[in-house]
């Protein structure tokens, strides 16, 4: 994802960050040594002071001895104003021995700051007749001299100080400049020379510490990232893929190289710009919306087609793929993903749709033409084969043994062509819509009996034995059509009989299935179909016949109009074959008790072809949602083409709706649009989460919703069309 490229600045350097750290430590460290050398010094200066002024008082005492005890005050005067001329003394007194003060000067009157600061020693007088003391001599002193000193070296010391600061700050600067900066400066601009201009240029460092290992790793990883790059880079060229990214807002923030010549519009066209906005109005909203649902729960976007109009003015498609980003924390950071042109694809789907749809016109005309034919040709084949009977049966003008072989040929090929009229007539019935089940529940064991019945005489002529593990067992009620269910049971059993060997077998066996089907199969003992053959199995005028081992009778549709049948009536049918050993043709119908599988019957006809045709086809698709045969990714498949067929059901829909002046239109289209929303909602659940629980819940939503919306909802437009049948037709063919 790309990042807005960050300014780095010098507020954050190492250099700044180690300095900052140093230098307090520095200041601190010297600040105490500082101290503590002038506490020392200050120690020094008032014990030198103190020791300073002992000695004086004691010399003092010694002098004034002899004054005092000769009571000359006078000379004791002029001795202590002498002694009061020292610059540290503040008061002088001599004391008798009973501490009367016999002469004193004072130099300050005050001594209550200077309490503790004297020196006293007694005044002994010594001659050779007697040692005697005779008073005290007291002096104060202060530390003014001595406070000056120390002041004036501890400015000498503190700009020594400051000296020494500078010296181990530049210092550091200097170390730190050579050993750390240097090397991470050389770093980060080579960072930013890959960031900003995408230029990638080794690191030019060698030191055999830890920045010379870590540079030797980073430009390793750079060569490395540039092969990785290169290597990807040249492969997105050769891809008909090309890659995008999308920011928070789903915005083209970038697009691989090749997108230019590969998506038929220019990247600078469409930086910052959104999807729908590259679009234009070529898409419904309905077809934005599983793009907008997955923008907007932050999903991963997959196989979405949207159309364009490229730069030389025609428009083209792009399939895209894309995840979500997300930071460290979570935070949605965007799109990032692929993106291929499938415009000739979509081209190919579009003659394609419209090939089917001209063949599908053309095909329901077929259908109405043959069953219209069918018709006309089955009432003289009956005449035919009524004048043949009663040659036959003439009393009056019995037939020679020749006539009678004709007349038997005429009545074998009538027959013949009886069948083949009739089966076309049902295949075109069912093809054309106009095939009516009566859907009831109906008791599958009474009609296998029936049937077995009929095809006893058939496995009779050719010494064919029939198993039946059918009827003995437990009744099962199905909900089907109970004819049809018969047409379809006859006729496999009929092809067993004539597909099998003389003297072969057919087997008769069932079992329920787990999602409330009857599953019938049909076994028998004949050649089997060749595997190249599997895939004609059930298309029409296919047949084995030109085996010499096998029947050459038959039409070639019974199989065609079985797996109609079947598939009309919400069930299942398919084979499995052994050359040479045999064949097992089954069928599935659902059991009464399924109220899953979807049979379209009288009771969900509207009245209008066009609508009934769509509502067929939609349903076809639910119940194939239903098969438990279908795989993960068939299921996606058909979620697919139902969602396809439904958009286009509702577009045809709206418009017969409009053509017919439908009074609740409005709502009607609502209704439409609420529904592709929930069915996308819980189609993207089951997408992210492939669990039975989703997949229910989308299954029921869908059946739910068609059978209330049919029989409640669609079934009031027909009233509206009455004598509007050619404006609908025109209003339809312009899709």
């Amino acid at each position: 994802m790309s990042v807005k490229p960050t300014h780095i600045g010098r507020r954050g350097s190492i250099s700044i960050k180690l300095l900052s750290f140093y230098l307090p430590m520095i200041i601190i460290g010297l600040s105490v040594v500082f101290t503590f050398l002038e506490f020392r010094n200050y120690q020094t200066q008032m014990t030198s002071l103190r020791e300073n002024m002992e000695s004086f008082v004691s010399t003092q005492a010694k002098v004034l001895a002899s004054p005092v005890w000769h009571l000359d005050t006078a000379t004791l005067d002029i001795l202590v104003k002498v002694m009061s001329l020292n610059q540290d003394v503040l008061k002088i007194q001599v004391l008798d021995l009973d501490g009367k003060v016999i002469s004193e000067t004072t130099l300050l009157a005050d001594l209550s700051e200077h309490p503790d600061l004297y020196v006293e020693r007694p005044l002994i007088f010594s001659s050779p007749a007697v040692t005697q003391k005779i008073g005290q001599l007291v002096i104060y002193y202060h530390t003014d001299r001595a406070w000056i000193t120390l002041k004036q070296h501890l400015i000498v010391d503190m700009v020594v100080l400051v000296i020494l600061c500078g010296l181990l700050i530049l210092t550091t600067l200097i170390v730190t400049r050579k050993i750390i900066s240097l090397p991470i400066d050389k770093l980060q601009n080579s960072i930013m020379r890959m960031k900003l201009d995408n230029i990638r240029e080794p690191v030019e460092w060698s030191s055999k510490d830890e920045f010379g290992d870590f540079i030797t790793v980073y430009n390793e990883m750079q060569a490395q990232q540039f092969i990785t790059e290169t290597r990807f880079r040249d492969f997105a060229e050769s891809s008909s893929d090309w890659f995008w990214e999308l920011d928070v807002y789903g915005r083209i923030i970038w697009e691989s190289e090749s997108a230019d010549d590969k998506s038929g519009r220019l990247f600078a066209e469409i930086r910052g710009k959104t999807l729908p906005e590259i679009s234009g109005d070529l898409l419904s909203d309905i077809q934005w919306r599983p793009y907008f649902l997955a923008l907007k729960n932050h999903k991963k976007i997959t196989d979405f087609v949207f159309s364009y109009v490229g730069h030389n003015g025609l428009i083209r498609y792009s399939e895209i793929d894309g995840k979500p980003l997300f930071d460290k924390d979570g935070v949605f950071m965007g799109y990032r993903g692929t993106a291929s042109d499938v415009t000739e694809r979509k081209n190919a789907e579009e003659i394609l749709q419209l090939a089917l749809s001209d063949a599908e016109r053309a095909n329901r005309a077929k259908s109405e033409f043959l069953a219209s034919m069918s018709h006309e040709l089955r009432t003289p084949m009956n005449a035919v084969l009524g004048f043949a009977q009663m040659l036959q049966l003439d009393p009056k003008s019995p037939l020679t043994v020749d006539q009678s072989d004709y007349v038997e040929c005429i009545l074998a090929g009538g027959h013949h062509l009886l069948e083949l009229i009739n089966e076309i007539l049902d295949l075109a019935k069912v093809e054309s819509d106009q095939l009516h089940l009566s859907v009831e529940d109906v008791d599958a064991c009474a009609v296998v009996i029936d049937c077995l019945e009929l095809t006893l005489s058939l496995g009779k002529m050719r010494n064919i034995k029939i198993i039946d593990q059918f009827s003995d067992g437990p009744s099962f009620l199905l909900r089907t059509d109970r004819l049809r269910f018969k047409q379809v049971l006859l006729n496999l059993l009929a092809n067993a009989v004539k597909y099998n060997k003389d003297g072969g077998a057919i087997i008769l066996d069932y079992h329920e299935t787990d999602d409330g089907f009857l599953h019938i199969s049909i076994t028998d003992t004949g050649i089997g179909i060749p595997l190249g053959e599997y895939d004609n199995v059930f298309n029409m005028f296919h047949r084995l016949g030109v085996n010499p081992e096998v029947a050459s009778e038959g039409t070639g549709i019974g199989l065609t109009v079985t797996k109609l049948l079947v598939e009309r009536m919400a069930g299942r049918v398919g084979f499995q074959s052994e050359e040479g050993i045999g064949s097992t043709f089954w069928i599935e119908l659902p059991l009464s008790t399924n109220l899953k599988a979807l049979i379209w019957s009288d009771v969900l006809r509207v009245g209008i072809d066009a609508i009934d045709k769509d509502h067929q086809v939609i349903i076809r698709l639910l119940n194939k949602l239903t098969h438990r045969t279908v795989g993960q990714t068939d299921l996606s498949s058909v979620l697919l083409e139902l969602i396809d067929y439904t958009e286009h059901h509702f577009r045809r829909e709206e418009i017969i709706m409009k053509a017919c002046d439908y009074p609740d239109l409005k709502d009607h289209i609502s209704d439409h649009r609420k529904f592709i929303d929930n069915m996308n909602v819980l189609i993207e659940d089951w997408r992210m989460d492939s669990n039975q629980n989703t997949l229910h819940a989308l299954r029921q939503f869908l059946r739910d919703w068609w059978i209330d919306h049919i029989v409640e909802v669609d079934v009031k437009i027909a009233e509206y069309t009455i004598g509007k049948e050619l404006r609908i037709k025109d209003a339809l063919a312009e899709i």
